[in-house]
Formats: C-alpha cells, sequence, structure tokens
C-alpha cells in the first residue's frame, strides 16, 4: 500500500534501480498509553513494525490482544514473539492452513 510520496516512489521502482538516499519512516509515532486494552492488528509482513509497539503497550501496563494474519500458514513470522507480549494471541490465514478462516468479502 503507497501512502505517502516516499512509499509512491519506491513501489515505481523496477529490479535494479538504484536510489540516491533513503530517509523514513515519516509517519507519526503511535501513541504508548495506558489504555486498558489495546488491540494490535497485523497482516503478513506488518508483523514487523507492530511488535515494539505491541512490546510498548504491554510493558505500558495494558491487557494486549494481538490479532496476525496471513495469506499461508508460510507467510507468517514472529508468533512467538507477539504471542509472548500478548495476553490473547489469534492467528489466522486466508486459506485455513493455520488458525481461523477469513473468508473474504472480495
Amino acid at each position: 500500500m503507497e501512502v505517502g510520496t516516499s512509499s509512491r516512489k519506491l513501489a515505481a521502482l523496477a529490479e535494479g534501480d538504484d536510489l540516491y538516499a533513503l530517509i523514513g519512516s515519516l509517519g507519526h509515532p503511535s501513541e504508548i498509553a495506558d489504555f486498558g486494552t489495546a488491540i494490535m492488528v497485523a497482516g503478513g509482513a506488518g508483523t514487523a513494525p507492530i511488535f515494539p509497539i505491541a512490546r510498548a503497550l504491554k510493558e505500558r501496563g495494558n491487557r494486549l490482544v494481538s490479532i496476525q494474519g496471513a495469506r499461508t500458514a508460510d507467510l507468517l513470522f514472529w508468533q512467538d514473539r507477539l504471542a509472548e507480549v500478548s495476553d490473547q494471541h489469534i492467528i489466522t490465514t486466508d486459506d485455513g492452513s493455520v488458525g481461523r478462516y477469513l473468508m473474504s468479502a472480495w
């Protein structure tokens, strides 16, 4: 998903293209506070960026529910890390190979 200018430029690169310089992420930082219960949702590669946020929320005293999904079991990673900081960890795959099966409305 290309949201920002830099993301769109990166997505337009072809294999073998060069980058002169790269900075990022330039988004807004996540708010880490005691919310009581926090829910983190990660799809595929989205697990990597949400893990430190989930860990910080848990360290702040929140009850943490994590929902982690991918198209297939082979595309899941860091289930152990995310489960370790979660009070409840739900895994799902689009094809039903792990966890719950999600039917797409598309």
